[in-house]
């Protein structure tokens, strides 16, 4: 069995745009929420070879609770452990250019 470790999961934003531009409103094509960390994207690379692993890390807040839901549904074995501080947001934007 191998242990993977997540220090700091964190929920990761992508948005597409089609044109961004200064001082105006962009409205994004598409958004997609991911539950993210260094030692979870290991998990899902083991589990993707048929290796099995268990994801540990600290959970907490709103945010830790979403990580929790979204772990659920990719990896079968986790083992996070409670915090009073809520997990990072990252926000990563794409412009598509056709």
């Amino acid at each position: 069995m191998i242990y993977t470790c997540t220090m700091n999961p964190a929920i990761d934003l992508f948005t597409e745009f089609e044109q961004f531009a200064p001082f105006i409103v962009n409205r994004s094509r598409q958004e997609d929420y991911q539950a993210n960390g260094k030692a979870i994207n290991i998990s899902f690379i083991l589990k993707a070879m048929g290796i099995e692993s268990t994801a540990t890390g600290f959970l907490g807040g709103f945010t830790g609770d979403f990580i929790e839901q979204e772990l659920a549904k990719k990896i079968y074995c986790r083992r996070f452990y409670s915090c009073r501080r809520h997990n990072e947001n990252k926000h990563l934007y794409s412009i598509r250019r056709d």
